[in-house]
């Protein structure tokens, strides 16, 4: 059996950004307090890459204690936003067509 892999093959764009962010986050972070709320991939290999660099996935934003917390691509309500500035964490927003830094 013959496979052929198309030319373009892998993630979207919006899924590449996303991963763009988090390492570009990861290296600019002081003590590497890097989070996802969620993964930020449904791939559990992309996952696993993303914590050996520095990336630890939240489940919610009071897990978090400090540090940056990337919002997926798939984006959040509001107040889950806000809530995140309240607790003093840099907002990383990765959702498509939306400001990087908040």
């Amino acid at each position: 059996m013959k496979v052929i892999v198309a030319k373009h093959a892998g993630v979207c764009y919006g899924v590449q950004r996303a991963l763009d962010l988090a390492q570009k986050t990861v290296a600019e972070t002081p003590e590497r307090e890097v989070h996802s709320l969620g993964p930020l991939i449904h791939n559990p290999q992309a996952v696993e890459q993303l914590h050996q660099s520095g990336v630890e996935v939240a489940g919610a934003v009071d897990d978090v204690e400090r540090g940056a917390l990337i919002i997926r691509s798939h984006g959040v309500a509001p107040e889950v936003i806000a809530r995140a500035k309240e607790r003093g964490l840099s907002v990383v927003d990765a959702t498509w067509m939306r400001p990087v830094l908040m």
